[in-house]
This record gives C-alpha cells, sequence and structure tokens, in this order.
C-alpha cells in the first residue's frame, strides 16, 4: 500500500523517484516455469495426454 500512496499521493509536488526492482526476475521465473513444464511433459506424457482427452471429450459434450 506504501507504493501505491507514493504514486498517487505524493507529500509534495516535486518529481517521485519511480520504484526500481530486480531487473529480470519476472522473466527468469516465467523461463524457469516453462522450462520446468516442458521437462514434465517430457516425463509424464500420458497423464498429459488423459487430461487432454478428459478436456475435449467435456468440450464435446457442452456443444
Amino acid at each position: 500500500m506504501s507504493l501505491v500512496r507514493t504514486m498517487y499521493f505524493p507529500a509534495d509536488d516535486a518529481e517521485e523517484v519511480p520504484a526500481t526492482g530486480a531487473p529480470g526476475l519476472g522473466a527468469q521465473a516465467i523461463i524457469t516455469l516453462c522450462v520446468l513444464g516442458v521437462f514434465w511433459i517430457g516425463l509424464y506424457p500420458p497423464l498429459v495426454i488423459e487430461w487432454a482427452n478428459t478436456a475435449s471429450q467435456y468440450l464435446l459434450t457442452i456443444l
């Protein structure tokens, strides 16, 4: 909340310094999750295929 308060309700009218975080941390986390997902799909393909078949059968019953 303090970040939002600083952004929208500054203490004075002077120019505010933007809040900075670690660069690229979010991108690294997303790439790591994607790589782990690819390995998981490669190690357990029957489970993923069964989930996909179940989902497609469910969608066909809806349509």
